[in-house]
């Protein structure tokens, strides 16, 4: 069935068409507008800071690839920063082509997804296309470029040169994230499924084609794997050896946190929800594992119109709360590519074909209406984060940095803890010089291995003491006790505090 022949969130059964260039333009216009306002007032966390250090301090590369061994991320994103670091050290540009790309998969979304106009709005000005995915600039810009991307190319799957580009389009999706692979996986699984079911003659008839587009893909996975697969020291994304049934209900709880980002209305909200105010770990993420069978269960009801999505958006869920429960547990950014799957497959259900707009009737067109409020919740929280990032620090970073750059402290012996939340500081640093106590080490950049110690301060005091040369300040990203101060003869210098990143404000000590 043709893609435009019926809208997917809609209760009529015709669909006019892709919006006007003046409806469609304005859209992005304001949604450029809002985002590039927001990223101009945000400053870079560590995540963020820590990928461009990776990068600068790589001269090739290959010597860029053995660098983020431990990263548990593909290079598409590492490459591109790479690119840029031939032109400027400058963060600035970063953000720019962060912003630009998610410009790029917005236009892709208002020109082609079958969603009525004020949906598309709902979704661009959500929390994940409006903020998570915008203005932090990580790799998951750029997977939900090529994921939108794919799902554009889909009713071309039969053309000469349709499945082989929705292919290439496929194979360099896998290298974005390991979870846009995962959703990749799942949309290429069903687009077979789809053509062995429902257009065998062509694929009968156009075998090499198709044998060529699958070699291209799973071409492209086994580079994913290659690239996040972690040295035997790894020690990123881990849950344990043995996941526990709290390990088990957090990751369930994730579906809940895609759907309702409601953060709490507390100064640190980001990665937040609203439900945990609940004390309890376990009686917490029993809840929210409740409420997301709830949740999924009624507001998925709209991919019962085709099995196939249904399937699709199913199968790709179960390996995402796999590699939750397996591996990793994840953030709200993560688990937002629930939600993300969602929009791909609602998005591609309309040019599969067992695709029928009438069924399951009543149910579906009652989910229909709710989603719009399921949408208008994020956006609230959209707002409510982007007015909370223009008001207040993201993170301290930079300040500190420019405190240290003064000039009575520009030539001070600089050591800090831990590793990850100083880390950002020193990137702002000529040379990025900082000592790392619990690493042992001068510089450079954080290796998710396991050469790192949780010292004491006393030890980590005594480390700097047998390192430092001339007056030294220690920058501390938790505030200590202060007997242990004292006792260690530290005289505090200055605090920073305020920031939305809870650990990344810093309490600052000269060391004698």
């Amino acid at each position: 069935m043709n893609q435009m022949s019926v809208p997917a969130f809609s209760l009529s059964t015709t669909y006019n068409g892709p919006p006007r260039s003046l409806q469609m333009w304005v859209l992005i216009g304001l949604y450029s507008l809002f985002t590039g306002i927001f990223i101009s007032r945000h400053e870079p966390w560590r995540d963020e800071l820590h990928t461009w250090l990776i990068v600068l301090q790589s001269h090739s590369v290959g010597e860029l690839h053995l660098n983020k061994v431990y990263e548990g991320h593909p290079d598409l994103w590492y490459l591109l920063l790479f690119a840029i670091k031939q032109f400027t050290s400058n963060f600035v540009y970063v953000q720019l082509a962060h912003w630009l790309l998610s410009i790029g998969a917005m236009i892709i979304l208002v020109r082609f997804a079958p969603f009525p106009l004020y949906i598309k709005a709902l979704l661009l000005f959500g929390y994940f296309f409006g903020f998570e995915y915008a203005i932090i600039s990580r790799n998951y810009a750029i997977g939900v470029l090529l994921l939108f991307l794919c799902c554009s190319l889909v009713p071309y799957r039969s053309t000469p040169w349709g499945y082989i580009g929705l292919s290439l389009t496929l194979a360099l999706l896998c290298q974005a994230s390991a979870l846009a692979a995962l959703l990749g996986c799942a949309l290429f699984g069903i687009v077979l499924l789809d053509l062995l079911l429902h257009d065998a003659a062509s694929l009968a008839a156009r075998w090499p084609r198709y044998v060529l587009g699958s070699l291209i893909v799973l071409g492209g996975l086994a580079l994913c794997y290659l690239s996040i697969h972690p040295p035997t020291d790894g020690t990123v994304g881990l849950t344990g050896a043995k996941p526990t049934i709290n390990d088990f209900l957090k990751s369930t709880s994730a579906l809940w946190n895609a759907f309702v980002p409601v953060p709490t209305l507390t100064p640190f909200f980001w990665n937040a929800n609203l439900l945990d105010f609940i004390a309890d770990s376990y009686k917490q993420s029993l809840l929210k594992s409740v409420l997301s069978v709830g949740i999924v269960v009624f507001l998925i009801l709209p991919l019962l119109r085709s099995r196939l999505a249904l399937i699709g958006w199913s199968g790709a869920s179960m390996l995402m709360l796999t590699l939750f429960f397996t591996q990793y547990l994840g953030v709200l950014r993560h688990h937002g590519h629930f939600f993300l799957g969602f929009v791909c497959f609602l998005w591609i259900q309309p040019s599969l074909g067992d695709y029928n707009v009438n069924r399951p009737g009543r149910l579906v067109r009652i989910a229909v209406l709710a989603w719009p409020v399921v949408l208008t919740v994020q956006l609230s929280t959209f707002l409510y984060a982007a007015y909370q990032d223009i008001r207040r620090p993201f993170t301290m970073t930079r300040q500190v940095a420019d405190f240290l750059l003064s000039p009575a402290y520009r030539n001070w012996f600089r050591a800090g803890a831990p590793d990850s939340s100083v880390e950002g500081v020193a990137s702002y640093l000529p040379a990025n010089r900082m000592y790392y106590p619990c690493s042992a080490r001068q510089g450079g950049f954080v290796k998710w291995n396991n050469n790192y110690s949780s010292l004491s301060l006393p030890q980590m005091v005594d480390s700097i003491r047998k390192h430092q040369v001339g007056p030294a300040v220690l920058l501390l990203a938790y505030k200590p006790h202060g007997h242990e101060v004292d006792s260690l003869g530290l005289v505090p210098m200055r605090v920073f505090t305020g920031s939305i990143v809870f650990d990344e404000q810093f309490w600052l000590y000269q060391v004698k």
